[in-house]
């Protein structure tokens, strides 16, 4: 693959995120390996988040990246991602979320697995990875979800093939890996995953408990999304969601126990 197969671009969907947009546009411009284009999406924001970044752009040093900012109805994050793909003129497509930051060298671990292996269409990266690579099949990823999207790095063509689901609330992100893994090669790299601006823990966060509930619901039905597509067997549809119910029940009990004990 030549260089030019390497440009990336960055997709941000962004709502109502003026007091972290601005971390998390610097943790991009910061990257040792820059990209093309930066694409901000903002999702109908009530906040003044647009002028922050019409701000950062204007203060930019470099006029090697291009910065664009578009704006939609508020239609969820999926809608925005999926502009953002549509809108890109790179191979390769990097999510992050407006309120999360990347670390230094992030790009850079990625675009060099690349290199080295161009056959893999799906990339995430993660620090508590016990070995440098991990192979991440269909089989493996119906049991649990490695990819955080901050940290995704994919082919535009793939994610054209498969597009986040605009109906889908929660979950919508997973739908898109699990498509992805069946037909594709995909992995996780050991290293600096992104970071929430916050310092937010999903799970730990009493204020999504409520949500847990709709989030194990849009799990089962990806689940039911393949099987009817033919992508599960019956019983890996089984275990899977059988899996998937365990694993909710234990973050009720950890919740609960953190409201206990605090």
């Amino acid at each position: 693959m030549s260089e030019s197969k390497f440009d990336y671009s960055v997709v941000i969907p962004m709502f109502n995120a003026r007091e972290t947009i601005r971390e998390c546009l610097n943790s991009v411009f910061t990257q040792s390996i820059l990209p093309r284009e930066v694409i901000i999406i903002d999702d109908g924001s009530r906040d003044y988040g647009v002028e922050v970044v019409s701000s950062f752009i204007a203060s930019l040093n470099t006029k090697h990246v291009k910065v664009i900012l578009l704006g939609q109805e508020n239609a969820g994050p999926s809608k925005a991602r999926n502009r953002g793909v549509m809108e890109a003129s790179s191979d390769l497509i990097a999510f992050l979320d407006a309120d999360d930051f990347w670390h230094q060298d992030k790009m850079h671990v990625q675009l060099c697995f690349l290199r080295a292996h161009p056959n893999y269409r799906l990339l995430g990266i993660d620090s508590i990875l016990n070995r440098p690579f991990r192979e991440v099949s269909f089989k493996s990823l119906i049991y649990k979800n490695y990819f955080q999207t901050s940290t995704v790095l994919a082919f535009r063509e793939v994610l054209l093939e498969f597009p986040f689901d605009e109906t889908q609330k929660y979950s919508e992100d997973y739908k898109v890996w699990l498509q992805v893994t069946k037909k594709y090669q995909a992995g996780l790299i050991q290293g600096e995953k992104a970071k929430n601006v916050r310092g937010k823990d999903f799970y730990a966060n009493g204020g999504l408990s409520s949500k847990m509930r709709e989030m194990l619901i849009f799990e089962l039905g990806n689940f039911r999304f393949m099987k009817q597509r033919g992508a599960m067997t019956f019983f890996e549809f089984i275990t899977a969601s059988i899996f998937s119910m365990i694993k909710y029940i234990r973050r009720i009990i950890i919740f609960l126990f953190s409201k206990l004990t605090f």
